[in-house]
């Protein structure tokens, strides 16, 4: 008799234990892709924003191959010609 008891506690510690770790798993998880949209969403209107001080072509962020001087404004990806203002450089 004492064996079945025992037996069942050790079976219900085991199943308490996997649904705890599956529901942080789930959480995690959860988290995770909160995390991410919120990154893009914040990445969005900051480029959003960005905009608004520069004037020119923009383009996600790749190597330039043109030889120009003209300047670039960089942020989060971005790269903008003919900035005013921001971060600032010649060679993306």
């Amino acid at each position: 008799m004492v064996l079945v008891v025992v037996v069942v506690v050790v079976v219900v510690v085991v199943v308490v234990v996997v649904a705890v770790v599956v529901v942080i798993v789930v959480l995690v998880i959860v988290l995770v892709v909160v995390v991410e949209i919120v990154v893009v969403v914040v990445e969005e209107v900051v480029v959003f924003l960005f905009s608004k001080s520069c004037s020119g072509s923009s383009s996600r962020s790749s190597k330039s191959s043109s030889s120009s001087n003209s300047k670039k404004c960089v942020i989060s990806g971005y790269t903008r010609t003919n900035c005013r203002s921001g971060i600032t450089t010649s060679d993306v």
